[in-house]
């Protein structure tokens, strides 16, 4: 059965607010309402990933997180940038449609399944959430140079986990628990410490590291800070192994080998295809189907890769239990089944194959971005880097949805990359600098957008 404190999320009954992390949030406050948009994104999203999703004010039942404290502040300070200086982007590419429907339909399923209220605030705080984030995120990184500061960002967050994971990791004591929210001493396999930092599982610390991979490789070939980016790829590396899980290391690996792809870039479709007909040759001379060599396959002792292929075996099993709007009971389907631990499988029992269809979709336009960019940027030198590379990150996240489903501070960095992709690959008009109360007849000739990301 599910336990009734993951159901609808859970969390805590009562506000836990450390007298440092309010401070820090309103020092995140002043600063995102006073400095200049491209510094907006340090001051929204370093809180966000610093602070445990455990220190929550709570109203009313309702959990407000950081990110959830800090948004209003920021659409504000992303208001007033509209009225005095830039237009919000008014273009809805298919990336934007396809999170839009997602979220829709997932939460509607959610609602019509349960019937309750706690599911109803549930899925209005996850649209908050999932909505507010990614278009604020739409409207803040606009340029090749925001990218650039955000993955500075990134790099500078994850010395600093680095730093303390690794504490965490020999000395056993996680320094974010004195703070509140997560666990003071991390989880053990074996006689090793799977550290977590900031995060609500080591798995999701991992994750958020090794996906920032490709990001880090780019910021170095772009060589304005290379110091930076050494720093980042050394960081991401260490929570990777600090975390002590196969998911992670897996989406390590997979951000490599897709980087290393980029010599054969021209032919790549040939190692799609090659992919294909492997796994389906596979699937018929294995005694087991295809998706068992999940339980085949770990890095770390004690990982439960069995539990991973059992899984999607249920899932495929009670397909039509799930199809329409999902399957309440589908922690009854066997062993541990209420534990989703991939983020494809919770699309569909809890919002039917619709929802399954649009976060897939979501994946599909992605890809098809970053492989239009990059085919525009051809023989351009570093305008075929940054899209290549953003799709090397984007294949991480895709294999490490097979090992853990995310539910915290790690959304904002998906919907980050997503941001990110929309930004350098869709090619829509962009209007200069407000000068007067009226926008010019005209937008910039799409040349002009091409050439500000060469």
């Amino acid at each position: 059965m599910v336990p009734d404190s993951f159901k609808f999320g859970g969390g805590a009954a009562d506000t836990t607010m450390h007298p440092v992390v309010a401070g820090m949030l309103l020092l995140a406050i002043t600063l995102l309402l006073v400095l200049p948009r491209k510094y907006a994104v340090a001051a929204l999203l370093a809180p966000v990933f610093l602070i445990p999703l455990g220190q929550v004010v709570v109203v009313g039942g309702v959990h407000l997180t950081a990110m959830r404290l800090l948004l209003p502040f920021a659409w504000l300070r992303a208001y007033q940038l509209h009225r005095s200086e830039e237009p919000f982007p008014t273009v809805l590419n298919s990336i934007d449609k396809a999170v839009i429907a997602w979220s829709l339909f997932l939460s509607a399923a959610i609602v019509l399944l349960y019937m309750e209220q706690q599911a109803l605030i549930n899925r209005i705080g996850a649209l908050y959430d999932q909505l507010g984030s990614y278009f604020l995120l739409r409207n803040l990184l606009r340029t090749r140079a925001d990218i650039q500061r955000l993955i500075r960002v990134f790099a500078l967050l994850v010395v600093v986990f680095a730093v303390l994971m690794t504490y965490e990791h020999f000395a056993q004591q996680n320094l974010f628990g004195l703070l509140g929210g997560v666990s003071t001493a991390p989880e053990m396999r074996g006689d090793v410490a799977r550290a977590q930092g900031p995060f609500q599982h080591s798995l999701l610390a991992g994750t958020f590291a090794a996906t920032l991979l490709p990001l880090f490789v780019w910021l170095w070939i772009d060589g304005a800070f290379p110091v930076t980016a050494a720093l980042g790829l050394f960081g991401a590396t260490v929570m990777t192994i600090a975390s002590w899980c196969s998911t992670p290391v897996f989406a390590y690996a997979a951000a490599v080998c897709a980087m290393a792809l980029w010599w054969f870039r021209r032919v790549l479709s040939l190692f799609r295809w090659g992919l294909v007909i492997a796994l389906l040759s596979l699937h018929l001379v294995m005694k087991a189907p295809v998706w068992w060599l999940i339980a085949r396959v770990s890095v770390t002792e004690g990982s439960s890769g069995y539990h991973r292929a059992w899984i999607v075996d249920q899932f495929i099993n009670h397909f039509g239990d799930w199809w329409l709007i999902g399957d309440r009971k589908f922690d009854q389907w066997g062993w541990r089944t209420w534990d989703l631990c991939n983020d494809y499988i919770p699309n569909g029992v809890q919002g039917g194959l619709i929802t399954l269809s649009c976060f897939i979709a979501i994946l599909v336009f992605a890809f098809q971005a970053v492989g239009k960019a990059r085919a525009r940027g051809a023989g351009q030198g570093r305008g075929e880097w940054l899209p290549w590379l953003l799709g090397c990150a984007l294949f991480a996240h895709t294999i490490a949805f097979f090992g853990i489903s995310y539910f915290d501070q790690t959304r904002v960095a998906w919907f980050a990359l997503l941001a990110m992709i929309s930004a350098v690959t869709v090619r829509v008009p962009v209007y200069p600098r407000r000068q007067t109360a009226r926008l010019p007849a005209r937008p910039v000739p799409v040349a002009v957008v091409q050439r500000r990301w060469q």
